[in-house]
């Protein structure tokens, strides 16, 4: 059963600054169906190791994760949840948690499992294995270590398991001290080093997740190793980290569908009343340089036969994650595009000649391919890379140079427009820093530099919300209680939330509109859906504004990669200049009472 009723759907995460739930974000949002009026609502929270109050972070990361109150609040169809993998130990805290939280509302549980839940999961067993398999059948390797993670951690535990099982059938022992686990992230570079230490003939290192590869390289630059020839390397998630690397790094990842994308297909099934049961993905190895592996090569056969079959496996492999994007019809077909540049560069290689009009044709159609973002959908190391084994297969197949100098003078412009790609990719990355640094400070010059002795007809509040549009962010929606709310630590859950918040302001593609007072009352269940937020916007981040202990209220900013990063630091600003303010004007309040 299928229904046209708008709705409304929750992603919890743990940090939406992490590679992981960026992808999981994103594969989720984009598999709402074109058709469906869906929003998407990202609450991402703090993960809180709950057995070490005494961190430095630990007060902070309990005061942000109130925000995650909002999905049992606030009017949510649905809900899926990222937080890792749930150890059995902490399987009845999850119980009373969430099922009691968050009771009534359909759920999906991403790379968990738990009894009595829809879960969707990656088949962790498949791609390790085939990477395992790889290294010692073809690479000859003996010698094989693996970074993993945490002890509670589901997932780590699993392919730490899978990876003895790999070795055991291969008639190689697994030994302890090829072993180190780590905190799952980036800030692994000690254990790594330990790891190395211990282990001086190292052939290849297999890393639970993509972030704990990234720490490795830190580890093996200072020790003079490159990954790929001096150490084979490969990660997990296939996140888009592991192309940015550098050298790129190989990395298990699903083999079709992502674990946001089923995930929302899973839930949105659930909410239109049809049944539904948990999801196990088939993973796959995703080659790159740090592992030198390829899933197929290309054959003289399928070459000369100009198969479709082999032109489209061409373009999954190059452009992996194409499949997982919802393409609107007004947009350009890539995949169909591809395809037709493909089938004409093989059937010039078949005649062994291709005319001036033919190669001007396809080079326009080139350029169309790479303006129309393609190079969004792949690595850039792995395009060049793809390119020259095309290339390469091409001028073994057909003998004479000069029969393919047009298809080589087309493969040449393919690689120099994917190796371009990366310093445009650079360039625009340093722009959008210095003009979100440069907003950022006029914001803070235009909100907060005032005199409170000259503000008798001025409201300091109000002057930081007129600002907002000084913030860089192209659509969002900024919330606040009349009165800032005080967080209790000893009950985090006391009056968090008032039966009402303003909305002050909104920003419409750069533009800000600010709110009359009689047109900001809003209900708190009512957040996500007020008119006046931008419907363009295929989802948004929740991030809270609160300094110190007091809680001022809520920023809505559209989900994009840019917010990613750099929201929590915005929500930070905000934070600082409205809680100044209301400083301020409780000072004008008591100057005013005292005259």
């Amino acid at each position: 059963m299928t229904t046209n009723k708008p709705l409304t759907i929750g992603i919890l995460v743990d940090d939406v600054f992490s590679d992981f739930a960026k992808d999981i974000i994103h594969s989720a949002i984009n598999a709402v169906p074109l058709n469906r009026e869906v929003k998407v609502v990202i609450i991402a929270g703090k993960y809180i190791y709950e057995g070490d109050p005494n961190a430095f972070d630990y007060p902070y990361k309990k005061i942000y994760n109130s925000i995650c109150m909002l999905g049992e609040l606030c009017n949510i169809d649905g809900l899926i949840i990222s937080l890792g993998s749930i150890d059995p130990h902490e399987k009845d805290l999850f119980m009373k948690k969430y099922q009691t939280n968050y009771e009534g509302i359909p759920k999906v549980l991403v790379a968990a499992e738990l009894d009595g839940y829809v879960t969707v999961n990656y088949d962790n067993e498949m791609g390790v294995r085939e990477a395992i398999d790889f290294l010692i059948n073809a690479k000859s390797c003996s010698h094989l270590c693996m970074l993993g993670g945490r002890d509670d951690n589901g997932d780590a535990m699993k392919r730490k398991n899978i990876f003895i099982n790999s070795l055991k059938e291969h008639d190689i022992e697994f030994n302890e001290s090829t072993y180190e686990p780590t905190g799952m992230d980036i800030n692994c570079e000690v254990q790594a080093d330990a790891l190395l230490e211990r282990n001086p003939n190292c052939d290849a290192i297999f890393c639970v997740n993509d972030a704990v590869a990234r720490g490795l390289y830190d580890a093996m630059e200072k020790r003079n190793l490159i990954p790929g020839k001096d150490i084979y390397v490969f990660g997990f998630d296939n996140t888009l980290m592991a192309g940015d690397m550098i050298p790129s790094l190989s990395s298990i990842g699903a083999s079709n569908e992502i674990l946001g994308q089923k995930a929302v297909e899973v839930l949105i099934d659930m909410l239109d009343g049809n049944e539904v049961t948990s999801v196990l993905l088939p993973t796959r190895l995703y080659g790159r340089e740090s592992l030198g592996y390829e899933s197929y090569q290309y054959s003289a056969l399928e070459l000369n036969q100009i198969d479709r079959s082999l032109i489209d496996k061409m373009f999954n492999d190059c452009f992996y994650r194409y499949a997982n994007e919802k393409v609107d019809k007004r947009n350009v077909d890539l995949k169909r595009l591809f395809t037709e540049i493909a089938s004409r560069m093989l059937l010039a290689m078949r005649n062994k000649y291709m005319s001036i009009d033919d190669y001007q044709q396809v080079s326009r159609m080139i350029d169309v391919f790479f303006e129309n973002g393609i190079m969004e959908y792949t690595d850039t190391s792995k395009l060049v890379n793809s390119i020259d084994r095309f290339q390469a297969s091409m001028n073994v197949l057909v003998k004479s140079p000069s029969a393919n100098i047009m298809n080589n003078r087309l493969f040449s412009y393919m690689k120099n427009k994917a190796i371009r790609y990366i310093s445009t990719i650079y360039k625009h990355e340093l722009d959008a820093h210095n003009a979100a640094r440069e907003t950022m400070i006029e914001f803070l010059i235009s909100g907060i530099n005032f005199d409170p002795s000259g503000l008798e007809n001025e409201n300091p509040t109000d002057r930081i919300v007129r600002s907002f549009n000084k913030l860089g962010i192209n659509n969002a929606a900024f919330y606040m209680y009349r009165e800032p709310v005080i967080y209790d630590y000893n009950n985090p859950r006391a009056e968090l939330f008032p039966s009402e918040i303003d909305l002050r302001c909104v920003i419409k593609n750069g533009d800000i509109y600010v709110l009359p007072k009689e047109r900001r009352a809003t209900p708190v269940p009512n957040m996500f859906e007020r008119d006046e937020l931008s419907s363009d916007c295929k989802g948004f981040v929740v991030f809270p504004i609160f300094h110190g202990h007091y809680i001022h209220g809520m920023l809505l900013c559209e989900a994009t990669p840019d917010i990613y990063d750099r929201g929590e630091f915005i929500a930070f600003q905000i934070a600082r200049a409205i809680h100044d303010a209301w400083l301020t004007n409780k000072k004008i309040d008591e100057m005013r009472r005292d005259q």
